[in-house]
């Protein structure tokens, strides 16, 4: 049985000594170790041994990976260690006939925003809408677990323009959180960015963008927007006139013009209308003119 016993040796007729042993059973060694430690961060690792009754053992330690070393430890120490890169390491224990194992890996949980459609002076631009967030590992592949916004799995803007917004994950015990800001807009950006780039970029509507984006104001660029493609119509005169001057507006960066579109597209019924009237009476004169000269 498992104990402390003495034994007497005899060494001759007069002679003996007593030698004292220790009977250990050695149920089971064991590695406490994360399984994800954030880059740049130490992680406490654990040598456990589960004996009878409790001794020091010595136990050999093997580390392969993020570092290659074999030394001795005792039993139920603990050692820290943390890597400043992106690596796995082994961490095999043995003692007597008992071995344990773990591996930790040293990665970054880099935390995105979904719906971002594009960046303004370094910040995320976001489409309006439910928001959801997710995280990636360094190599780009996404981590398995829930990232939170505000708390929440989701969030859904109630404004336009810049929002502060905290993005947190927890994986295998491992956390981050980052605060960010970002600019929400609405989906006439893609919109606005497509004539922009048809007009060469013009300062003027450039500028009218960026305004936009950063106030949440989006009312001129949605009536650029609006009048841009109601003049698109190739056979209509006026949608025509209404096309060029808007244009010629938009390189000056008059806004009246563009209220003079506006009100040429708004009442372009009425004006072909009294277009209509006024070529009906030019001719209805012009016929009345003709039946005078002839009864003369």
């Amino acid at each position: 049985m498992p104990g402390t016993y003495v034994i007497n040796v005899e060494l001759g007729a007069s002679a003996s000594i007593n030698v004292t042993v220790m009977s250990v059973e050695l149920f089971r060694l064991s590695i406490e170790a994360e399984p994800l430690v954030i880059i740049g961060h130490n992680e406490t690792i654990n040598i456990i041994l589960n004996d009878y009754p409790a001794i020091s053992v010595h136990v050999n330690l093997t580390l392969q990976g993020c570092i290659n070393d074999t030394t001795m430890v005792m039993a139920n120490t603990s050692l820290s260690l943390g890597f400043n890169r992106e690596c796995a390491l082994l961490i095999n224990a043995s003692a007597y006939a008992l071995t344990g194992e773990a591996i930790s890996y040293w990665d970054y949980l880099n935390l995105w925003i979904n719906n971002t459609v594009g960046y303004y002076d370094g910040y995320p631009l976001i489409l309006n809408g439910t928001i959801t967030a997710y995280a990636t590992f360094l190599n780009g592949s996404e981590v398995p677990a829930t990232v939170l916004i505000n708390g929440s799995t989701t969030l859904t803007p109630r404004y336009l323009g810049l929002i502060t917004i905290t993005l947190s994950i927890n994986y295998l015990g491992a956390t981050n959180e980052s605060t960010v800001s970002a600019y929400v807009i609405p989906p006439t950006y893609f919109e606005a960015e497509k004539i922009l780039s048809e007009l060469g970029n013009p300062q003027f509507l450039n500028a009218t963008v960026s305004n936009a984006i950063m106030s949440g104001n989006w009312s001129l660029v949605d009536e650029i927007i609006n009048e841009y493609q109601a003049s698109s119509r190739p056979y209509d005169p006026l949608a025509q006139l209404s096309r060029y001057l808007l244009v010629q507006a938009i390189m000056s960066g008059s806004v009246s013009k563009i209220s003079l579109v506006n009100a040429i597209l708004r009442y372009e019924l009425l004006i072909y209308t009294v277009l209509i009237l006024i070529i009906i009476l030019v001719m209805v004169a012009l016929h009345r003119v003709r039946a005078r000269s002839r009864k003369s």
